[in-house]
Order: C-alpha cells, then structure tokens, then sequence
C-alpha cells in the first residue's frame, strides 16, 4: 500500500494486476479513502517510492467482477 505524499495524498494498494494484450495491462487499485478525479485524468506511476515515475496511466472505475486464479 502507498501512504500519502504530497503529489498524491490518497493511500492506494494494488488489488490484482492483469494482461489484456501483450502491450496492455490492467492494474486494480484499491483507494481506502475518497479519491475524486475526472474521467481521462492520468495517474503518474512509480514503484516503491522510487523518485522516477515510470508510467503515465488513465484513470477509470468499473465494477467488473474479479476472478484470478492463482
């Protein structure tokens, strides 16, 4: 889980993580608080805690049912 910081002061924590296409991957993120954003906004991504930002992500919100088999 992410704590907050000041260029994103929402906690995230990663749900699942899964491969749509060989070059698309859908990561599930978990907000524990009220996190408002608009539709098409990006999510600049980095790795824990890591001062580069590795990818920039567009922001969605699905109720999509979750199934990983392990």
């Amino acid at each position: 889980m992410t704590m907050p910081t000041s260029q994103c002061p929402w906690r995230m924590q990663v749900h699942h993580i899964r491969q749509e296409t060989p070059d698309v991957w859908t990561i599930a993120l978990l907000c524990h608080d009220y996190y408002p954003y608009r539709a098409g906004q990006y999510a600049l991504v980095s790795v824990r805690n890591s001062a580069e930002t590795l990818r920039a992500y567009t922001l969605s919100s699905t109720r999509a049912s979750v199934n990983i088999s392990r």
